[in-house]
């Protein structure tokens, strides 16, 4: 038997599906691709909460499908990094990005954030994750804590 539980792979294969969007506008009132518990107002409030700003570089852990850093991104002008483990969110992602005309501003990744990330120390202004239910498959606390510079912002689901 497999270690790996595939929560979200139904979610992110159907993301385009009318129904999947209805019942993400129905919910949420607003579609940023979501699979979470977050409410529209929370999710409002981390970019004022991070004091964004077209210089930000952001990280968002557990971004999904991405619909809500493309948001970030274009909304605020910023550069935003996504991570998540699972696969077809990440496609999804970038296929969004693409299409959208956003990867020069935008990136996403497939990484297991319990890890060591992929990137220098001190990289970003800003970290958060839209839902403080991200999962740590590898059971271990999420190791980002060296990328944010010292005077970064981090989102109040990120544990410092």
């Amino acid at each position: 038997m497999s270690d790996r539980v595939e929560l979200y792979d139904g979610a992110y294969e159907n993301y385009d599906s009318d129904v999947y969007r209805q019942i993400r506008i129905e919910t949420y009132g607003v579609d940023f691709g979501q699979t979470s518990w977050v409410t529209t107002e929370e999710s409002d409030e981390i970019p004022r909460s991070l004091a964004l700003t077209c210089d930000s570089s952001v990280l968002e852990i557990g971004c999904g499908s991405g619909v809500y850093a493309l948001h970030i991104a274009q909304k605020f002008g910023c550069h935003v990094t996504g991570l998540d483990i699972n696969a077809l969110g990440i496609r999804n992602a970038n296929q969004l990005a693409l299409s959208g005309g956003m990867v020069q501003q935008v990136r996403f990744e497939e990484c297991d954030v319990s890890k060591p990330l992929p990137f220098a120390d001190k990289t970003f202004d800003a970290v958060f994750s839209n839902d403080g239910g991200v999962p740590h498959p590898g059971k271990g606390r999420p190791s980002h804590r060296n990328v944010p510079n010292p005077e970064a912002r981090c989102g109040p689901d990120v544990i410092q």
